[in-house]
């Protein structure tokens, strides 16, 4: 509604100016006489002022069902709010006044629906509704409008009026009326018989007019049937109502045509029926003989078929109709051709066994007929090409399916013999399916101008039914001169059964189409010849895709693979997509175009088993490609992929998305060298050809390597994320200085069983960025059974940083060495099972220095070494090897001999090779024997050394005398030991002539082994009846260079006590020249050494096995402890500069009294040592250790001089973390901490056996510090440790020196760590809780 503005002016309490005043008083007068300019309305359905949607009126005559909307305009003097539609039902003329009616004059009041500006003022709409009234009822009616703050009341006029769009002022008998009249409504009961024109069967009683409505609820007494032409306004049929139309007969619709319920009609096929409104209206799904809908907009029933006898007439135009799920379908069964006009269906059906023609002689000459749903024939015949003139083109585009399951579907039939034949053609986006009983076919005679196309236009890519068209013609005697054409964008699928193409008839894939032979189960599917017809072809253009299934692929040759029409009508484009998807085993066939084009060929077989075989060397050029996505492709003599030249510009790509790629040709492979994009499959180099097949330098997912002559030259392999390269069983890669690359993610590398990696890189096989396997690739899995060989001619390094891969234990299986030049292993080199060496090659397991790990070689199933061939173990070098090894070949094991300057010392040796005189075991410069001037055997019973031949017995070993000066210069001297290599368990027998008298029962054994011996381990194996003390000869010690047995006097032996503690032993030097470079054992024993033990009884025989073997350091290097120990050596130097040493071992578990824990000092005119039950002792073992402990010591002195005893610098446990050793010299009464330095003295010549004694707390101490023997407290580093001897430690209390707790911790446990950074400097006390039993004790940071 309009809005309008109130002033309320008080004038008498306000004085305006004058002119002020004047403009109120004229606004004022505005507000109160406002009025329309004039008002204006037509009988039209027109639109206002062409306001869209806004009509005059919007039914010029509406039913009895319907209001009537009456619309005009009202242009403005001022501005209206008031507006009014005056009407009457009685025929009186209506009249009234402001809104109130006079007589029987009924008001209805309008609305604003739109403004619009006009000529300088504004116009606006109005719209008011008068209601439904009765059939027969004539309505009258005028318009006004006016403002109701005063003015005139404007009443409209409209054309005819004498002042044209002039308005009548307060006057509604000078108004222009307008009037409509409802219809009469007719309904049908047939009381008397079927005609219309009988009164009688219709109420009311009469007979319908064109202006009348018409309806039929019920069939009636008779049904009615039109004979005649009869025209009305609205037909409303109802419930079951029904009715017929004679042949004769004719019924137009002027108005609605409402439709419902189930009603029927039976119209004859010559009858007419037309719906001639123009506003909507619904096409019921009846059987129309003819029915015309031209017109306004119509709607085709979704719910039921619209049958068509004759012909059915309609707008062309598609926007005007709804067809959305509506099915029409022609029943005709009557010879008459029945022509179809230009229309848009959703569903086309032909079930009539009649004719119908799309493409007839009749106006117009082109037609198209749209097909937005299914074509369905099952009957009769329908032409779509049926135009003599070569003028006519008749087109069907079938959004749908085709199906044609009865009848004949002719795409061109000539109905002249003329050299000119009509131009049908269909274009199709579903399925064609043609059953066994119809035909599908052209007709026409000549081909000079005619044109029977079945295009194919539909868009997919064959993943799904609704991407893709298929062809099911099952008539296999059909489908003459007729031209199939997949489309672009197409994909198109034989099902069921073969193609066949009958007498001239073509099939075409275009650019952008693709084209599926398709499979029936697992049989491929085909294009075939009608038996007996010809001229059939088969063609590809550029860029378009076949999807090919037979087994022989495409041919040239006649009844062979996916195409069989006629050899010389095949043509297949170079630059197109072939795409092999077989069910079994396939080959390209001969139709592949093997000339360089830039074709692209895709295979992915149903299985990854089935093999694919190309026929002929097909050439690829950019920017065709490769690619496999599933099945084994081979490249061979028989057929492959290759480029025109090895330009990557011009070159074929490679894809591969899945699949196997099998090479066999040599040279670089694969052959197209253009751009690799491979991100799953396997790409196989088979190989097994005299020349070499390499692998060319490409970025790989996945390499195999089956043939046993693949090599790699050039650049890098690379190895994409999760990449592999593995060699199977019978494969053979040889690669050079080239690598395996893996730079992003990760990738692994596997040499199955029975393959084998060859590298020739001088860095060797893997672990570093100059290897054969770059250290990138993060797996490396050498499965059981493989084989890694070094087979460069020259050196190179054995590397032994392998990757570990699932299975695997990151050590090679077997290692074989060829070719020539220095093979070196380095570190720990583990085989599993056999180590070859062949040819001119040497491998070599370096040598080290006395003070570090050695190297280690682990041949564990076996050595092999040909006779031209060397495996040498360098100086302390380990050979390591399971029981069960088996060995050919010999092994050269070196060892350093460093000889004294006169040449005449001896050395206790053992071979670690079978069969080897110990006298054949130096070699000078150029590999010539060098003299030994003595061999010696040791005699238990005597206690003496007498010459021997020194053949070999395992295990025994025998004192060999350094060769003479003459023989050779300089020193160290390399002892070399060459034979089969010692291995596995054997038993040697040792002897005590006198087991009362402790000069006897040694026995000079040695390590037989090439690898170090574990005397903690070998003690443990055989410690019954065995002294864990072991001596070795150090020729280092003294100055006599005979073997004088029981006539030594001297203390040359080095002692190691395997027992003290168990799991590590201690030793001492021997006692000599401090400076003569003398060391201390360990329970490692190298290679060829030779040492004393004991045995206790008569006769002792002790296993020697592989399990005595290790390769710990074998100096200065105490293994694992297996019980925790305190240790520490004392050492006393005598005037001339000989050291005595001494250890003093503390270990739970051990005996203060004298046991096989004490080695015996083997005395010497300077030593010390300690005493234990009137025992000299030189390693002393002693129970866990407590404070409270006291070590009486002993010494002997050659002659009166000054002496010195100290700490050496190694110590164990507790004394290497801060507990003192005091040394109490009881004749002079000093107290000396050794820890803090050495203590100087005065002996006289002979023997002090009570001057010296070990304590480890001062005396001042002893007496006030109230700790027990079972509790030791120290300081290591900023930590203070408690230790129980056993019993557990419950609770600890820290308290300051105000006696303040700032402390409590419940540990229980024998060992207790408390961090003092967080103390300040000061005096605590700790107070230790062992159950119940309280000590404490005073500490000081």
């Amino acid at each position: 509604m309009k809005k309008y503005l109130l002033w309320n002016v008080k004038l008498n309490t306000l004085v305006l100016h004058q002119k002020v005043l004047s403009l109120v008083l004229m606004l004022f007068s505005i507000l109160v006489f406002a009025e329309a300019k004039y008002v204006y309305h037509e009988v039209t359905t027109n639109f206002v002022n062409g306001v869209s949607g806004i009509q005059y009126r919007n039914n010029l005559i509406p039913n009895s069902s319907e209001a009537t909307t009456i619309s005009f305009k009202v242009e403005n003097q001022f501005d209206t709010n008031q507006l009014r539609v005056y009407y009457t039902i009685d025929g009186s003329v209506p009249a009234g006044v402001f809104g109130v009616g006079t007589g029987t004059t009924m008001v209805v009041s309008g609305s604003y629906i739109n403004t619009f500006a006009y000529g300088g003022s504004n116009i606006d709409v109005v719209s008011a509704i008068i209601p439904a009234q009765t059939p027969g009822t004539v309505v009258t009616y005028i318009v006004s409008a006016w403002h109701s703050g005063g003015g005139d009341e404007i009443f409209g006029n409209g054309p005819g009026s004498s002042c044209g769009c002039g308005s009548v002022t307060n006057n509604s008998t000078l108004a222009t009326t307008f009037s409509y009249t409802v219809p009469a409504a007719y309904i049908w009961n047939g009381s008397v018989d079927t005609t219309w024109a009988n009164p009688a069967n219709w109420s009311p009683y009469g007979v319908p007019a064109a202006t009348d409505n018409v309806i039929i609820n019920v069939p009636g007494t008779n049904q009615l049937n039109i004979a005649a032409s009869r025209t009305i306004n609205n037909f409303t049929l109802n419930g079951n109502g029904t009715f017929s139309a004679a042949s004769t007969g004719s019924l137009t619709i002027n108005g609605d045509f409402n439709y419902g319920g189930s009603a029927t009609a039976t119209l004859d096929c010559e009858s007419q029926f037309n719906i001639a409104s123009s506003t909507s209206q619904p096409v019921p799904p009846l059987t129309y003989g003819n029915l015309n809908i031209m017109g306004g907009p119509r709607v085709l029933s979704p719910t039921g078929t619209i049958q068509i006898c004759a012909e059915f007439i309609a707008n062309s135009d598609p926007l005007v109709n709804t067809v959305t799920n509506s099915t029409v379908e022609y029943i005709s069964n009557t010879p008459t051709v029945r022509e179809l006009r230009n229309f848009t269906y959703n569903n086309l059906n032909f079930s009539g066994s009649g004719f119908f023609t799309i493409g007839f002689n009749s106006w117009p000459s082109v037609k198209v007929i749209n097909v937005l749903g299914n074509f369905l024939q099952s009957a009769g015949t329908v032409y779509l090409g049926d135009h003599a003139w070569n003028t006519g083109v008749a087109t069907l585009n079938i959004d749908g399916d085709m199906t044609v399951s009865g009848g004949f579907f002719n795409v061109n039939k000539v109905s002249t013999l003329t050299t000119y034949g009509g131009n049908g053609i269909v274009n199709l986006k579903g399925d064609l399916t043609v059953s066994a009983l119809a035909l599908f076919e052209a007709t026409y005679i000549v081909r000079t101008l005619a044109e029977s196309d079945i295009n194919f236009v539909g868009t997919g890519d064959g993943s799904t039914a609704a991407l893709t068209q298929t062809i099911n013609i099952a008539n296999q005697t059909t489908a003459a001169k007729i031209t199939f054409n997949v489309n672009s964008g197409a994909y198109v699928r034989l099902i069921n059964q073969d193609l066949a193409l009958g007498t001239s008839s073509a099939f075409n894939v275009k650019t952008g189409g693709m084209f599926d032979f398709g499979f029936n189960g697992t049989t491929a599917l085909n294009i075939v010849p009608v038996a007996s017809q010809i001229s059939q072809t088969f063609a590809t253009q550029q860029a378009s895709t076949l999807k090919i299934t037979s087994p022989n692929g495409i041919t040239n040759t006649a009844n062979l693979g996916n195409v069989q029409t006629g050899a010389a009508g095949r043509t297949y484009h170079a630059d197109a997509t072939f795409y092999y998807i077989g069910k079994g085993d396939q080959a390209s066939g001969n139709g592949l175009p093997n000339e360089g084009s830039a074709k692209k060929v895709i295979v992915e077989l149903d299985q990854n088993s089935y093999v694919f075989q190309p026929n002929g060397v097909n050439r690829i050029i950019s920017p065709g490609y490769l690619e496999i996505r599933a099945g084994i492709v081979l490249d061979n003599s028989t057929g492959g992929f290759d480029n025109v030249n090895a330009s990557p510009l011009t070159s074929g790509d490679l894809i591969m998305s899945g699949g196997r790629y099998r090479l066999f040709k040599t040279g670089a492979q694969p052959g197209l060298t253009g751009v690799y994009n491979l991100t799953a499959g396997v790409v196989e180099f088979a190989s097994s050809q005299a020349g070499s097949q390499n692998i060319r330098s490409e970025s790989y997912q996945n390499i195999e390597v089956t043939g046993n002559n693949v090599g790699k030259t050039g650049n890098d392999i690379t190895l994409k994320n999760n990449g592999t390269f593995t060699i199977k069983p019978g494969g053979v890669f040889k690669i050079s200085s080239n690598a395996i690359v893996g730079p992003v993610g990760s990738q692994t590398v596997t040499v199955e069983n029975n393959g084998t990696f060859e590298t020739g890189d001088q860095h060797g096989f893997s672990g570093t960025s100059q290897t054969s396997i770059d250290v990138g690739i993060e797996t490396i899995n050498l499965q059981n059974g493989s084989t890694v060989g070094y087979s460069r001619g020259g050196n190179q390094v054995i590397t032994n940083q392998i990757g570990i891969g699932q299975g695997a234990d990151g050590n090679y299986y077997n290692l074989k060495i060829s070719n020539s030049g220095i093979k070196t292993a380095p570190s720990k080199t583990v085989v599993k099972n056999i180590t070859s060496v062949v040819d001119a090659a040497e491998l070599l397991v370096p040598a080290t220095g006395n003070i570090v790990l050695p190297n280690e070689f682990h041949a564990l199933n076996g050595v092999q070494v040909d006779a031209l061939a060397t495996f040498r173990l360098a100086n302390n070098a380990n050979l390591f090897q399971d029981a069960t090894a088996s060995n050919t070949g010999n092994v050269i094991a070196e060892r350093n001999v460093i000889f004294s300057a006169g040449r005449q010392q001896y050395n206790y040796l053992s071979s670690p090779v079978k069969n080897l005189n110990l006298k054949d075991i130096y070699k000078d410069g150029s590999g010539n024997a060098v003299t030994v001037p003595f061999v010696l055997y040791h005699n238990e019973a005597t206690n003496k050394f007498y010459n021997s031949s020194g053949a070999y017995i395992a295990g025994r070993a025998l004192a060999v005398k350094e060769a003479t000066s003459t023989d050779f210069s300089g020193s160290p001297m390399k002892a070399s030991f060459t034979g089969e290599p010692m291995n596995g368990s054997f038993n040697y027998t040792l002897v005590n002539s006198n087991t009362s008298d402790t000069n006897r029962g040694y026995n000079l054994i040695g390590n037989p082994y090439p690898s170090n011996l574990d005397l903690d381990a070998f003690y443990g194996a055989n410690s019954t009846d065995l002294s864990p003390t072991f001596y070795f000869w150090d020729n280092k010690a003294n100055t006599r260079t005979a073997q004088e047995g029981d006539l030594y006097g001297g203390q040359a032996y080095a002692q190691f006590n395997a027992a003290t503690p168990p799991g590590t032993g201690s030793g001492t030097v021997a006692t000599g020249d401090a400076g003569a470079g003398t060391k201390v054992p360990t329970r490692y024993v190298k290679i060829g050494q030779g040492f004393m033990a004991r045995t206790l009884v008569a006769s002792k025989t002790v296993a020697f096995t592989n399990a005595i073997r290790s390769a710990g350091l074998s100096v200065g290097f105490f293994g694992k402890n297996t019980v925790p120990f305190d240790r520490y050596w004392l050492k006393m130097k005598s005037p001339t500069n000989i050291t005595s040493q001494i250890a003093i071992v503390y270990f739970a578990g051990g005996n203060n009294g004298y046991t096989k824990d004490d080695s015996q000092s083997l005395g010497g005119s300077d030593a010390i040592y300690s005493t234990v039950e009137n025992e000299k002792i030189s390693i002393n073992g002693k129970d866990a250790f407590s404070n409270t402990d006291v070590v009486p010591l002993g010494s002997n002195h050659f002659s009166t001089g000054n002496y010195t005893i100290a700490l050496d610098e190694e110590k164990n446990g507790i004394f290497a973390n801060g507990q003192n050793i005091y040394l109490k010299d009881k004749h002079t009464g000093i107290l000396t901490n050794l820890s803090e330095g050495e203590y100087q003295f005065t002996a006289n010549e002979g023997e002090n056996s009570g001057r010296f004694e070990i304590v480890y707390v001062p005396e001042i101490y002893l007496a006030t510090n109230n700790t027990t023997e079972n509790l030791i407290i120290y300081k290591d580093g900023s930590d203070f440790i408690i230790k129980a001897k056993s019993k557990k430690i419950t609770e600890v209390e820290v308290y300051d020196s105000s006696g303040r707790m700032i402390n409590k911790i419940k540990p229980n446990s024998t060992i207790v760590v408390i961090n003092s950074e967080k103390l300040n400097n000061g005096i605590y006390i700790l107070k230790v809780n062992q159950g119940g039993e309280i000590t404490t004790k005073k500490v000081i940071k």
